[in-house]
């Protein structure tokens, strides 16, 4: 699972992809780690069916939530500036 490094340079210009792949990988890393919707809930902090909601794309979620969902899965957003990138 720490293999997933999806190619965001590719999509850049649509943040909704972007954000589908960010909400994808938490889902495949909750269910690689075997933690479930209510499990993930009670330590984000979160009613259940919000995060069953999140993980299934059905809700687009602010970065304050997405945040919560990728610390109560012990993840981290981690930012680094593109290399060979010009703009």
């Amino acid at each position: 699972m720490t293999n997933f490094n999806p190619n965001l340079d590719a999509i850049t210009g649509d943040a909704n992809i972007a954000a589908r792949l960010l909400i994808e990988y938490l889902r495949q890393y909750a269910d690689f780690k075997r933690i479930t919707h209510t499990d993930l809930a009670a330590a984000a902090g979160m009613k259940r069916s919000s995060v069953s909601r999140l993980l299934s794309g059905r809700f687009d979620p602010r970065l304050r939530t997405f945040l919560k969902i990728a610390g109560a899965l012990n993840l981290h957003l981690e930012l680094a500036e593109r290399t060979g990138c010009d703009k």
